[in-house]
Formats: C-alpha cells, sequence, structure tokens
C-alpha cells in the first residue's frame, strides 16, 4: 500500500471487499483516489464505485436471460413473426451488436429459433417486408433515453403503424425507463439503476457531492480532440450512471460519470482510467 493511501487503507479493504472486480485495478482505484484533493472528494469516489454494477459473466448472462424470458414468456410476440433489431445505425461495430449477438444465441437454447435477429436499424425494413411485424428494439444500456426515442421515431417513418413494439436492455436508468414507459412506449430492462449522486443524496450532502464532483471534472482535459468533457458532465446528459460490462463484452456508456473513463487530465497528459470507453473523435 503506497504511503499517501495509507490513511484511506481500511475504505479501500471494505471496497475490494464488496467489488472484487476492482481487486485487478488497484493501481487506477489508487491513481483515482490520488487525484481527490480533499477528504469529501475521495468520500464521493468511495461512494460511487461501492455502488457501482460492473457486471462479471456470470450476472450477464442473467440479466439476458431475464431477457429472454420477458420476449418468450411476457411480450405475447410470436417467434414466427418478431425481429430483434440493435439500435445500431452507424457503419460502425458497437455494444449493441454484441450482445444482440448473445442475445441470439440464448434465445436459441431456450428454444426459439424461427425469429430474426437484425443488426441494424436501416435493415428492419426489409426483415417487416417478409412478414416480421412484431418488433423487439434490443441493446445493452439506456440512460436517458433520448436515443431511444429518436430511434423509434425512425422505425415509424420506415414501417409506418403496421408493426407492435417492445423494447428491451440488459441494464439502464430508472429514470428513463419510467419516462418512456409513461408515453405508452413498453420497456423491459433487466437491471434498473438509480442515478449515483441526485437519487443517493439529499439536502447539503447532495450540494456537497455535486460541487466535489465538480471540482474533480475541472482537473480532467476540457477537451480530447473534438469531444468536449462539458457534453459528458455528471455522464451523457447527466444520467449519473454507474455501470459497466466486464472485458470486451460491452463498452463503458458515455453516460457514466467521466471522472472514471475520461483518458486525458486538464493538462493533457494521459491519466489512468479505470473504465475504457471507446468514443468516435477520441
Amino acid at each position: 500500500m503506497k504511503k499517501y493511501l495509507r490513511k484511506d487503507f481500511y475504505k479501500l479493504l471494505r471496497l475490494y471487499s464488496k467489488q472484487n472486480w476492482l481487486r485487478e485495478r488497484k493501481s487506477e482505484v489508487e491513481d483515482l483516489i490520488k487525484f481527490c484533493d480533499k477528504e469529501s472528494q475521495k468520500d464521493i469516489i468511495f461512494d460511487l464505485l461501492e455502488e457501482f454494477s460492473f457486471l462479471r459473466q456470470d450476472e450477464y448472462q442473467h440479466n439476458l436471460n431475464k431477457v429472454c424470458d420477458y420476449i418468450i414468456s411476457q411480450s405475447g410476440f410470436n417467434e414466427q413473426t418478431t425481429q430483434i433489431v440493435a439500435l445500431t445505425k452507424t457503419e460502425a461495430s458497437d455494444s449493441g451488436q454484441v450482445v444482440l449477438y448473445h442475445l441470439r444465441n440464448s434465445l436459441y437454447g431456450m428454444g426459439w429459433r424461427k425469429f430474426r435477429d437484425v443488426n441494424k436499424l436501416g435493415s428492419a425494413k426489409k426483415v417487416f417486408d417478409k412478414g416480421y411485424n412484431q418488433v423487439v428494439l434490443f441493446d445493452e444500456f439506456i440512460g436517458s433515453g433520448q436515443t431511444l426515442v429518436g430511434r423509434i421515431n425512425e422505425l415509424k417513418g420506415m414501417l409506418g403503424n403496421g408493426f407492435t413494439l417492445k423494447c428491451c436492455f440488459i441494464a439502464g436508468m430508472k429514470y428513463a425507463v419510467d419516462s418512456i414507459k409513461a408515453q405508452g412506449i413498453d420497456v423491459y430492462c433487466a437491471l434498473e439503476l438509480k442515478q449515483g449522486i441526485s437519487e443517493r443524496y439529499s439536502g447539503q450532502n447532495l450540494v456537497q457531492a455535486e460541487d466535489d464532483m465538480l471540482d474533480l471534472e475541472l482537473k480532467l482535459a476540457p477537451w480530447i480532440n473534438e469531444k468536449e468533457l462539458y457534453t459528458y458532465s455528471f455522464g451523457w446528459k447527466g444520467s449519473e450512471s454507474l455501470y459497466s460490462l466486464e472485458g470486451c463484452m460491452g463498452n463503458t456508456p458515455n453516460n457514466v460519470f467521466p471522472v472514471f473513463w475520461w483518458m486525458n487530465d486538464k493538462n493533457g497528459k494521459t491519466r489512468k482510467h479505470l473504465l475504457t470507453r471507446v468514443e468516435e473523435g477520441f
């Protein structure tokens, strides 16, 4: 244990006990604690990491199976007329296509084999024209819900009104799920998460936590190439997400607090970032 961290020894022991995945990233965790200027900043980092949902392979599969069960048993859809469409829109590969591949295999294992999986939104029309008019929009994570609403509007523009829609996610923010449901859209999210600060603190503690996080963000590079930190303050659209997938199974959402994944500090130097976010333009 480095000398400058000795006073945080017991907090780190408790953190590593609760979050086993962090034991493999001790250097990154200790650098993150050293990145803090005062005790209250350390406290908010410790608090957020203790609440972090980092899905290992078994946990990921468990939540994937919950999505499968929803589609098979609760959606009311027929496998012979169902297409499952990734939210992916661009030509570049993304985590939505990865989890769609995993979902397809899991559905096959549960006996559903006549549905169609579509790895890009723009291909849904061709499959729809073949009689697959029950559509499941699927992705790994729902953050603010803004992307989903945009994709639904695009889908309606392509397919008209002759289809039935469900939306499924491995994990996501509860406030976004509730907002989408309030618009009359059917959404199933296997793991619903609270906002890291706004929904865990109140009163003066909330004010202090927000101030501390803003101070930490001010120590990050305001720009990395064409990407501005301000856009991701407290996570995209202020989502305050605490979530990621193990290894190559997913890409840390930009809805996560950037202090955990932003690559450069305010001096432009590369920092040890706890999580990896593949972001176009970095």
